[in-house]
């Protein structure tokens, strides 16, 4: 029981990371480059 708990924790936090990064990575391709390159 503990190990299912455990992994379902680790699944969760992953995919968290796993969002957050996707998240910022396009916030930064989006305003970062897309501004560098225009100006």
């Amino acid at each position: 029981a503990m190990q299912m708990l455990k992994a379902r924790l680790y699944l969760k936090e992953k995919a968290e990371q796993e969002a957050m990064l996707a998240g910022i990575r396009g916030e930064v391709k989006d305003n970062g480059w897309g501004s560098q390159i225009r100006s």
